[in-house]
């Protein structure tokens, strides 16, 4: 699955169901050193991935593999 290596770390991956989403939100409300790890590994995984830096790297790393 797409993504899939991030679960656990910055967010769950359930079944679409209202039964396995409520589940999941369970979880994140009575632990909150959870929350706060998936919070602070979602905000990380954002600033590497989708940050102007990342974009610009990206970018620029396109651009040399296309002039060579």
């Amino acid at each position: 699955l797409v993504g899939a290596r991030w679960y656990w770390e910055t967010g769950f991956l359930c079944e679409p169901t209202a039964e396995a989403f409520s589940l999941a939100m369970e979880k994140l409300f009575r632990d909150p050193q959870l929350r706060r790890d998936m919070g602070q590994a979602g905000r990380r995984r954002v600033q590497e991935k989708f940050s102007l830096e990342a974009f610009s790297d990206q970018l620029h790393g396109y651009i040399l593999r296309l002039t060579q």
